[in-house]
């Protein structure tokens, strides 16, 4: 028992964290200033809920910045690594930052 509960415990918070080690590799790739602060931004992050808003906006930033085709790539990567509520979370997280940005 003690084993599994670790486990369920720990399985979204290892979910998250492959979200943000994938994403900060993308981000060290572009090399330049917009996106060290972005990836600086996800590092420092250790409450679940602010590193979701960090990844949302990392996201943002690289799709600004890449092909269509390989920015929607590596936003399926990172919801393919979120649990299924934190993957909720980060639609609605993009969908607010998509409206921020109509607006």
């Amino acid at each position: 028992p003690p084993a599994s509960t670790t486990t369920a415990s720990t399985g979204p918070r290892r979910s998250l964290v492959a979200a943000k080690a994938y994403l900060s590799g993308m981000l060290e790739l572009q090399r330049d200033e917009g996106a060290r602060r972005h990836r600086e931004r996800l590092q420092a992050r250790q409450d679940d809920d602010a590193l979701l808003e960090a990844t949302a906006d990392a996201l943002r930033f690289l799709e600004s910045r890449m092909a269509t085709t390989l920015a929607a790539r590596i936003r399926e990567r990172v919801l393919e690594v979120l649990p299924p509520d934190d993957q909720q979370r980060m639609h609605d997280l993009l969908a607010v930052q998509a409206e921020d940005v109509a607006s």
